[in-house]
């Protein structure tokens, strides 16, 4: 509806009372939409940058996504304000957008939220820290972002998750991950200018799931790991400067899984029996240690028997 540039609605009676859920998309010249009390997810693409001030009457929206609107640079102050029901908040695909800040203050339902593709923003403000029922926080290709905020994070002690992916400049988690006591799931994804998980990790004695992917600095892992006395699955894949296991990891008693994948200097201390590092992990139940042979030479293929390009 390219060319919608009004919404009319009928005088003296209530708009689409029964409507829960609009989505609005490829409707450039629309500006407005009229208040419609019944709404409780929104969904906004490719839209002008001024019909987003709308949001600010929809205060009884549970979800809300917005999306692929390029003008935009800062979200309207206020628009937000008064959403106490919002307990999910999706930002994807605004390459302009430079700040977030003031914008998250009062959604004390919120529960997920959501960041990606925002390549503008540098960094997450600090009232991060007033949502207090976030349980999911999803961060990935915001390419200028930089770390996480140290007091920002102070009240997420309800955060279960937390997953940072395909952030070129992000290299640090910060030491306010002390405060996410409540984390289970902790996941870097092709972060290459991170070189360390912060000291305050020892905190996260609730975390189950910890996984590292594609950090192509990270050099070492902190001897505080050995603190995470709930942790069952540790993944470690593509660290190429990771250069061995802290001796801590052997207090890891409930660790039943550990995934080691192309970081070739673990795959040679972690080597069963022989290993400098085996008897740090010989403890673990399931341990899948893999290196794949270089495609450039066929040097190493001998004892290849199947191979599968997709």
């Amino acid at each position: 509806m390219r060319d919608l540039e009004e919404w009319r609605t009928v005088t003296g009676g209530e708009n689409f009372p029964c409507l829960s859920t609009l989505n609005i998309t490829d409707c450039p010249k629309l500006v407005e939409i009229p208040i419609i009390p019944s709404i409780t997810g929104l969904t906004m693409s490719r839209n002008n940058a001024m019909l987003i001030r709308s949001v600010m009457n929809l205060t009884s929206l549970s979800s809300l996504v917005i999306e692929n609107m390029d003008e935009l640079t800062v979200l309207p102050d206020g628009l937000l304000q008064n959403h106490k029901m919002l307990e999910m908040l999706r930002i994807y695909n605004m390459p302009n957008l430079k700040s977030l800040t003031n914008q998250l203050d009062n959604l004390s339902a919120l529960n997920e939220f959501h960041l990606g593709c925002c390549d503008t923003i540098e960094s997450l403000p600090e009232g991060l820290q007033n949502l207090h029922s976030l349980r999911e926080l999803r961060i990935w290709e915001c390419n200028n972002l930089l770390s996480l905020p140290m007091n920002g994070l102070q009240g997420l002690s309800s955060l279960r998750r937390l997953s940072i992916r395909y952030c070129n400049k992000f290299c640090s988690l910060s030491e306010g991950i002390q405060y996410l006591i409540a984390l289970e799931d902790l996941d870097t994804n092709t972060c290459p200018k991170l070189i360390s998980l912060p000291e305050g990790i020892q905190h996260l004695t609730a975390l189950r799931y910890l996984y590292i992917v594609n950090c192509e600095d990270l050099s070492s892992l902190p001897k505080q790991i050995g603190c995470l006395t709930s942790l069952s699955y540790l993944g470690i894949v593509c660290c190429p400067k990771l250069m061995s296991i802290p001796d801590e990891l052997q207090n890891l008693t409930a660790l039943k899984r550990l995934q080691i994948v192309e970081c070739p200097h673990l795959v040679k201390r972690c080597k069963k029996d022989s290993g400098e590092d085996w008897h740090k992990i010989s403890h673990i139940t399931d341990i899948d240690i893999t290196s794949y042979p270089e495609t450039s030479s066929s040097t190493g293929w001998g004892s290849l028997r199947t191979l599968k390009c997709c």
